[in-house]
């Protein structure tokens, strides 16, 4: 399961750092990071909101796919599989890393980004 943690490495530049876990042939454990701004966590939480809604009764298709990005370029996208809709997210960098979710584990990580949030949010004070 991706992880949601805030950092704040500048006073003008708070974020919250999203770590991904590699699968195979990379090593165990290792991962890759996507640093998600701010100021765009609420519109992330936002499209995610969205996303976790959205059907083919939504966009009257059998198979679609619908995507989130950030300016980092970190995404969380909906997509069918199988007659099931089913959650990835994407680091988007050049060794990127997909992790798929079920629509349950995305509302999780939607959490685990708002808490972080809120924890910058209370270093901004």
């Amino acid at each position: 399961m991706p992880s949601a943690t805030p950092v704040a490495p500048e006073v003008k530049r708070r974020r919250i750092v999203t770590c991904l876990p590699r699968c195979p042939p990379w090593p165990q454990g290792s991962q890759d990071t996507a640093y998600i701004d701010y100021d765009e966590i609420d519109s992330l939480v936002n499209g995610i909101d969205y996303l976790i809604k959205v059907d083919n009764k939504a966009v009257a298709l059998d198979k679609f796919e619908a995507e989130f990005k950030t300016q980092s370029d970190f995404s969380v996208s909906t997509f069918t599989e199988t007659n099931k809709v089913r959650a990835a997210l994407n680091s988007r960098r050049v060794n990127s890393v997909s992790v798929f979710l079920t629509l349950e584990q995305l509302t999780t990580f939607r959490g685990l980004i708002q808490q972080a949030k809120e924890k910058l949010a209370a270093v901004r004070r």
